[in-house]
């Protein structure tokens, strides 16, 4: 079969490529955390953590890790586990007070605490996760199949920020304010409630997606956008029919904002770029 000319196949591509560019009805959930250290941005394992993610999405949505604070550090242990931990205690005036909590969830199974991934706390038991949440600042192999993951940190700037939190040194609170505190981050050696490291704010984040590049080049047909927040990935699927499909999945979770197609059909081609 006759391959059409390069320039009527690239008018037909970006017409139906422009058109179904933005098909964000199944994203992941993005919930930012902003804290007095930086933000950070985490991507929800929606698809493979539901019941997990809901109940994340139930204290995010409640208000109630507004003002939370990170009050457990296990990182000045460096042989040790790495994590830092909240969700379970929120800054009321000069008054640390615990987050009400609902029923307890049962324990999911999950993928691996990597760094930069969110998981949940609990205690023994492990059905009783409720509010309270660690992020992982390095890899922790040895919490494998015990604590559910959730998440992921979106970006290299909510990096920054979880490496910020889990450089303050941690300081042994649990005289003042009760076990829970032993391995307290403060600022600066004093327990002042400005020394504190904290959520001010969670909130979630609406998928965006724009495409800011279509072309034929040498290689095939390179595909360049954005996704909001930054770090965000996309899913790249390719048919021949716009009507009936099928589409064909060419790249999965592709954070690089670009992609060629090496090998695109002889016929007209359509693409589609989405959120997953």
């Amino acid at each position: 079969m006759r391959r059409p000319p390069a320039k009527a196949l690239l008018a037909t591509a970006l017409a139906a490529f422009l058109l179904l560019s933005a098909s964000t009805a199944h994203a992941r959930t993005v919930v930012r955390f902003a804290t007095n250290l930086g933000a950070i941005d985490i991507e929800l394992f929606d698809e493979t953590m539901p019941d997990t993610v809901a109940n994340f999405l139930n204290y995010v949505r409640s208000g109630n890790y507004t003002a939370c604070i990170f009050h457990r550090s296990t990182t000045h242990n460096p042989a040790g586990i790495q994590i830092v931990q909240g969700g379970g205690f929120f800054l009321t005036g000069n008054s640390i007070s615990p987050i009400p909590t609902a029923s307890p969830i049962a324990l999911e199974p999950s993928g691996p605490n990597l760094r930069g991934t969110i998981a949940m706390a609990r205690t023994s038991d492990r059905n009783s996760a409720t509010s309270q949440w660690y992020f992982n600042v390095t890899d922790n192999p040895a919490l494998d199949g015990n604590y559910a993951v959730f998440g992921k940190i979106l970006g290299p700037a909510g990096f920054t920020t979880l490496n910020a939190v889990g450089a303050v040194r941690a300081y042994n609170a649990s005289v003042q304010l009760g076990d829970a505190f032993s391995e307290l981050p403060l600022l600066q050696p004093a327990l002042l409630t400005t020394n504190l490291v904290l959520v001010q704010s969670a909130q979630i984040i609406p998928p965006a997606l724009r495409i800011t590049g279509f072309e034929k080049t040498a290689s095939g047909f390179r595909i360049d956008w954005t996704a909001e927040p930054p770090g965000r990935a996309v899913d790249i699927q390719r048919s021949t029919d716009l009507v009936s499909g099928p589409w064909t999945t060419l790249s999965t979770n592709n954070s690089n904002s670009t992609f060629t197609d090496t090998n695109p059909p002889e016929a007209k081609a359509f693409y589609r770029v989405s959120v997953p």
